[in-house]
């Protein structure tokens, strides 16, 4: 009989440490967010939503009233996982001003799973404009890093995928 129990339990650890390796081996490691302001702003009014927006839904104000899918950012990173193909991130300070990044990943064709990134956000104030840097780190990073003005939330209709050049082209032809 205290040979069977033995067994029992040994058999018993060996399966739940067979399952925690299983679960560790094929669990996709979480991405990361970083965020950091200068002495003028405040890092409690940043919130980062990821998700995917067409560029083809015409002008912004759809985003800034309904967001994306998933809150990834809102005083502490949260974990989460980004796809093959487009993962755009919507930034938002105080609920007043907006942009958007998209961090395209090509597909490796053998696992299909997105290696973790880095996703550096820095948020500068420069007299009365906002300015963010986006550096992402990992195997599908963009070196540099891309920089962008944050736009009022109030003009959201009058932008396009969180830029102005656009309209403000067509007004000019």
């Amino acid at each position: 009989m205290r040979n069977k129990t033995k067994y029992i339990i040994f058999f018993g650890i060996l399966l739940v440490g067979l399952f925690v390796a299983y679960k560790l081996a094929v669990s996709p490691s979480k991405n990361e967010i970083i965020v950091t302001v200068d002495n003028n702003l405040d890092i409690d009014k940043v919130k980062i939503e990821l998700g995917f927006y067409s560029a083809n839904s015409g002008n912004d104000f759809n985003l800034t009233k309904n967001g994306l899918m998933e809150v990834v950012y809102e005083k502490t990173s949260r974990p989460f996982e980004t796809i093959c193909a487009e993962n755009d991130f919507y930034l938002t300070y105080d609920n007043k001003y907006y942009t958007i990044f998209r961090h395209f990943i090509p597909n490796d064709f053998r696992d299909g799973i997105p290696k973790p990134h880095k996703y550096c956000f820095d948020l500068k104030k420069e007299n009365e404009n906002i300015f963010v840097k986006l550096k992402i780190i990992g195997q599908d990073g963009d070196g540099e890093g891309v920089n962008r003005k944050l736009l009022k939330i109030e003009n959201s209709k009058e932008n396009i995928w969180g830029s102005q050049k656009y309209l403000d082209n067509d007004k000019n032809n």
